[in-house]
């Protein structure tokens, strides 16, 4: 399914169950940030970043 980035609102496919993000290993730090910025999916980018500026 096509979503929406709750960061910066691009649009990426989220492949629900078996998504490419269950792949990205983030710390508890790295995890809250995100949800502090975005109540839903974030796209690669915006996950990658987080992952390596946090």
């Amino acid at each position: 399914m096509i979503k929406k980035c709750g960061i910066c609102s691009a649009e990426f496919h989220c492949g629900g169950l078996l998504c490419w993000c269950k792949g990205t290993k983030l710390n508890g730090n790295q995890l809250k940030a995100i949800k502090l910025l975005s109540s839903d999916c974030v796209c690669p980018d915006c996950l990658n970043n987080a992952k390596n500026n946090i």
